[in-house]
């Protein structure tokens, strides 16, 4: 599973969820949950066509991470099952899509997650391949907290 981030860590509040509105994270995690449920069922082409244009990263490792977030199963420590819905990702991914507000992490979202979906691919576990891909440069969440911290509203 992927790293929560604590309010200690997130530093500003911001959006309409945040630490303040939602303590417990369970507006949060309801609200990732549907978004990753309704990006599942998107036309994947135009999904990856449209993120592609709004960022130019080429489609391939759009495509690769599309289908590495949202549509494969993974082994994972508590099975063989989809990734957890983040709603941070779940953020990034909106702007991705809608090609506002675009991040320097989200940006670095879709690398992160082309490049552990080919480590993966090459044998490594879920585990090794994020640890490879944060090493060669794509640490995404090192970038979030960055960003959560320095005080950026977002959307």
């Amino acid at each position: 599973t992927r790293k929560r981030i604590n309010s200690e860590e997130r530093g500003a509040i911001y959006g309409a969820l945040n630490d303040k509105s939602d303590p417990t994270r369970k507006k949060r995690d309801e609200h990732a949950e549907k978004y990753y449920a309704s990006t599942r069922k998107r036309n994947t082409k135009k999904e990856v066509s449209v993120i592609a244009e709004n960022t130019g990263i080429d489609a391939e490792t759009v495509n690769k991470a599309y289908k590495h977030l949202f549509v494969e199963k993974h082994d994972l420590a508590k099975g063989y099952t989809y990734f957890d819905p983040d709603y941070d990702i779940a953020q990034s991914w909106q702007r991705l899509r809608e090609g506002k507000r675009i991040q320097p992490h989200d940006l670095t979202l879709i690398k992160h997650e082309a490049a552990e979906a080919e480590y993966m691919a090459q044998g490594m576990s879920y585990d090794e391949a994020h640890a490879k891909a944060e090493q060669v440069g794509y640490n995404y969440m090192k970038e979030l907290i960055e960003f959560l911290r320095g005080g950026e509203q977002d959307a």
